[in-house]
């Protein structure tokens, strides 16, 4: 099946946007696959931001370990493996933890690849939210391409 629009369970979060931007993260369709976008480079211009988008709570409650994956695209990248992330918290938690994405897409087409397992063992036997962040500088607001996120663990 073909998602055509955002699971409107998931939460944007617009931290800060600057210039002309009203919104970084979107959904949009290619080749009839929908995918999560996120970009801060509007009028030829790379407009500093911070957005997030996530998930609603996931029940971790019975596992002993866990773990996310995903496939992203990002064929232009300047700033996006600094300020870019893959994030999870506890259920009512304000604060995200940050978690580097091991595998990143080359720079020449929008070919998605898999990020690599991201190890949320941590927060195993709790219940969590997981997500994305965005984040955009004067130097760098690259386009971002997410889909068809995993999270995986043990009992």
């Amino acid at each position: 099946a073909t998602a055509t629009e955002l699971d409107p369970a998931w939460t944007i979060d617009n931290v800060s946007l600057s210039g002309s931007i009203t919104y970084v993260w979107s959904w949009k369709i290619y080749n009839n696959n929908g995918y999560l976008n996120a970009s801060a480079f509007a009028n030829s211009t790379a407009n500093p931001s911070l957005a997030y988008c996530y998930s609603p709570v996931i029940s971790l409650e019975d596992y002993t370990t866990a773990a996310m994956n995903f496939e992203h695209a990002a064929k232009f990248q300047t700033t996006i493996k600094e300020l870019c992330k893959a994030v999870v918290r506890e259920e009512g938690a304000a604060e995200w933890t940050e978690l580097d994405i091991p595998v990143w897409p080359g720079t020449t087409s929008w070919a998605f690849v898999n990020s690599g397992e991201i190890d949320l063992s941590a927060f195993a036997g709790k219940k969590v939210q997981v997500g994305f962040k965005y984040e955009s500088s004067a130097d760098g607001a690259d386009t971002w391409e997410i889909k068809n996120l995993n999270v995986t663990g043990s009992k």
